[in-house]
């Protein structure tokens, strides 16, 4: 199991800045708002010679475990440290561990506007703490993990399956990537992302029947777009209606285009989750009773 690396920056803990899960539930500053911006999988890392504070400084809370590659951490802290003196702050926890999850949900409930994550294998919160941390009106996404290639022959059996027999793993299966035999031809590839496309689009109209929590955005499917363009859209969009079905009270799903504030330049096609109002059991309505006529 991977342990966290904190040896470069000891001589700086504890820090009001760096909030260690690892050593028991920390304790929020002051300071800090509650109309929040965090970006899950970094403060850690140096990418292409710039520390993960300096590229996403959009962001008030950063989520890492954390590793350190050559002095990465510490470079990320101390610029923190610098440049954001009482202004933002670096998580350290494990993403595998249920009880450091549930301290920061708990520590974090009803602070954030945005829960992002950079990359593709980024840390990935159960959807119960994004409805926790999340304020009302607040969003999130980059919310599941993109998953291994699979075979069409797999495919096949999947939507072979009745509507209500696919199972949350099939739908795991259809976040990877669909593989083909490289000896078939354009044509006979063609003619097979055709047959899947026609029956994934009738699986997700029937299946936003049933898992009204979740809507999905048409718009992002033109009727010109066909084939292989066309596949993973529909692929991953009915993926996420058996993954979260339904989503946590309070919750709204759209699977629709997105793009980062931290990376304008590139379109995502994703499940873009919103909360609409706090979650918990709906109070019951009191009624009032009836008298008793007297006999």
């Amino acid at each position: 199991m991977s342990q966290p690396d904190l040896d470069s920056i000891k001589d700086l803990l504890p820090n009001e800045h760096l909030l260690n899960f690892h050593a028991g539930t920390p304790t929020l500053p002051e300071w800090l708002g509650d109309s929040l911006k965090i970006i899950l999988g970094a403060g850690d890392f140096n990418q292409h010679g710039i520390s993960n504070v300096e590229k996403f400084n959009m962001f008030d809370v950063f989520f890492c475990m954390p590793f350190d590659v050559a002095g990465s951490l510490r470079e990320n802290v101390d610029y923190l440290l610098k440049a954001y003196d009482k202004k933002k702050v670096i998580c350290f926890l494990d993403i595998q561990k249920p009880e450091q999850v549930e301290s920061f949900c708990t520590l974090f409930k009803n602070r954030f506007t945005l829960v992002d994550g950079y990359g593709g294998h980024t840390p990935h919160l159960p959807m119960e703490c994004i409805q926790k941390i999340l304020k009302v009106g607040g969003t999130a996404v980059n919310l599941y993990e993109g998953g291994p290639g699979f075979f069409h022959t797999q495919l096949s059996s999947i939507l072979n399956k009745k509507v209500n027999e696919i199972t949350k793993s099939d739908a795991e299966i259809m976040l990877g990537k669909l593989i083909l035999p490289p000896s078939m031809n354009n044509t006979s590839k063609q003619t097979i992302y055709r047959s899947f496309n026609k029956r994934l689009d009738k699986y997700i109209r029937e299946k936003l029947q049933t898992n009204p929590s979740i809507t999905m955005d048409w718009s992002i499917v033109p009727q010109e777009l066909e084939g292989k363009e066309k596949f993973p859209l529909l692929a991953k969009a009915l993926a996420v209606l058996y993954l979260y079905d339904p989503l946590p009270t309070g919750l709204k799903g759209t699977f629709q285009s997105s793009v980062r504030i931290w990376d304008t330049t590139r379109t995502y096609h994703e499940l873009v989750v919103t909360k609409v109002q706090e979650g918990g059991k709906k109070k019951k309505r009191k009624t009032r009773k009836t008298r008793k006529s007297k006999k």
